[in-house]
């Protein structure tokens, strides 16, 4: 694709391209040891009281959930979900690592600036064996109330596009078994033997936020159950898959959030006409990765109108890249689908826009290599000159935020892949517990109390430090600021 004569034509206007800044690359600047425990006292004193405007109203909602333990109970249920929640946001990796290293007491004791009330920290068992008989979706419920307390306080207005939040949903394998683990766990089977193969499979939805920030809110878990026919054996049941999986996510969400203005952002599995159908009934705008595989004649139409329709196009320099945009609206297509036993179709207009992009990069000897590539989305709004720069980069392309969500929750932290539990409902409670604790911990890196050493040390470096600050000796908290419940404000 010879881009620049393409482009020659046209005329260019310019596009600030935002880059995440660079973590920076110094030494500490602390000189002295008492200059050090002062910053070490002084982050986990603001971080405990960022914690301090989020968690009440969280425990408020985990306290309404029904307790299935009879007796012998030395731990009240908030306290040891929020024992699991800490675990995970201070990224302990196992239940055994989280015994052995949380209940030391230099961390019991900086750990009462946030729970006075603590005494004694519970054995990770003791979390296990409720999450075995809990309800654990509640969990997930009262971490979605949270959400919807920040939204109607209009916390992440700042982040809007268009009015709208920007929610990515995707699939992902949670983890994986040798063996037929039973109900709960999808089943396959694989290599020349074709042994049986569990595994954990979920849909997600995160919003995302136009400053890197990614908030996990809600999940569906991929089942195992027949779907269709009750009355068929197990070997013949028909397992779930992600498309079924969103049908239930949108349902959730919309009864979620019935009048809150979203607009999805999706891969190419999501392109077909039962889930257009969906966001066009809920009200969602959406922008949806488009391949030619998807749906075939509607890719080639695109092609052909936008080869003959040269005028609909915009050139953009986006910071050090070259963009032609290339789009065509209001394509038919035509789909089939079932109701009540019987056929039917349904027609939709289609928008389609198709970017290809050029940009230069330097390599390791010096030189210089032409880098290029092409992307291609569809629109549920008409596309203009006016709007399509503002969609695609401020939309579509925001898309992979949530892969780097899952890189984050897999490898950086939070236990994703990990198995806490075999028994099905515990390993949702743990799952459950990890979100809600990742869910916390970004809106405490939000605030204006850490923002700063958080861009000093990035996410990931931020939780390490605040654990080597409760780890390393007993501070001197101010009680007076870690027990004053403060206006929450987040920075972009």
């Amino acid at each position: 694709m010879d881009m620049t004569n393409s482009l020659a034509y046209k005329k260019h206007y310019m596009e600030e391209r935002y880059r995440k800044p660079d973590l920076p690359n110094r030494i500490n600047r602390n000189t002295e040891v008492a200059l050090e425990l002062e910053e070490r006292e002084l982050t986990a004193d603001r971080t405990l009281l960022a914690m301090k405007t989020i968690l009440p109203k969280l425990l408020e909602e985990l306290a309404k959930i029904k307790d299935p333990r009879k007796k012998h109970i030395k731990h009240p249920l908030t306290m040891l979900l929020a024992y699991g929640i800490l675990m995970f946001a201070l990224h302990y990796t196992s239940r055994r690592e989280t015994n052995r290293d949380m209940t030391t007491p230099i961390i019991k004791e900086n750990l009462k600036a946030l729970f006075p009330e603590l005494e004694t920290l519970p054995h990770g068992d003791t979390l296990y064996r409720l999450l075995e008989k809990m309800e654990v979706s509640e969990i997930e419920k009262a971490q979605i109330i949270l959400l919807k307390k920040l939204i109607a306080g209009k916390k992440f207005a700042p982040y809007l596009v268009g009015g709208k939040y920007r929610i990515a949903i995707d699939g992902t394998q949670k983890l994986v078994h040798r063996g037929d683990y039973g109900e709960g766990y999808l089943l396959r089977h694989v290599g020349k033997e074709k042994e049986p193969q569990s595994y954990v499979y979920v849909l997600e939805a995160v919003l995302v936020l136009g400053n890197g920030m990614v908030i996990p809110f809600m999940s569906e878990f991929l089942t195992n159950k027949d779907i269709e026919n009750e009355t068929d054996t197990m070997d013949k049941k028909k397992q779930d898959c992600e498309r079924n999986a969103f049908k239930r996510l949108a349902e959730r969400l919309k009864k979620t959030f019935p009048r809150l203005g979203i607009v999805l952002m999706m891969d190419s599995l999501y392109a077909n006409g039962p889930v257009f159908s969906i966001c066009r009934k809920n009200h969602w705008d959406y922008m949806i990765n488009f391949k030619k595989g998807s749906i075939s004649t509607v890719y080639e139409e695109a092609e052909a109108l936008m080869k003959y329709t040269p005028e609909d196009s915009v050139s953009v320099m986006w910071g050090d890249r070259r963009q032609l945009y290339s789009y065509c609206n209001e394509i038919d297509y035509e789909y089939e689908y079932e109701a009540d036993g019987i056929k039917k179709k349904n027609r939709l207009k289609l928008n389609v826009v198709r970017c290809e992009e050029e940009w230069e990069e330097k390599k390791a000897d010096g030189s210089i290599e032409e880098k290029e590539t092409t992307y291609v989305w569809l629109s549920s709004k008409k596309l203009t000159k006016t709007n399509v720069f503002r969609r695609c980069t401020m939309i579509a392309r925001y898309r992979w935020q949530i892969e780097n969500n899952f890189l984050v929750e897999k490898h950086q932290g939070y236990g994703y892949s990990h198995c806490y539990a075999l028994n099905i409902n515990a390993l949702k409670g743990y799952h459950y517990l990890s979100k809600t604790a990742h869910m916390v911990m970004i809106l405490v890196m939000m605030t204006s109390e850490v923002i700063e050493k958080v861009r000093e040390l990035g996410k990931r470096g931020f939780v390490g430090y605040l654990v080597t600050c409760l780890n390393g000796s007993v501070l001197e908290l101010r009680e007076t600021r870690s027990n004053r419940v403060r206006y929450l404000q987040f920075v972009a």
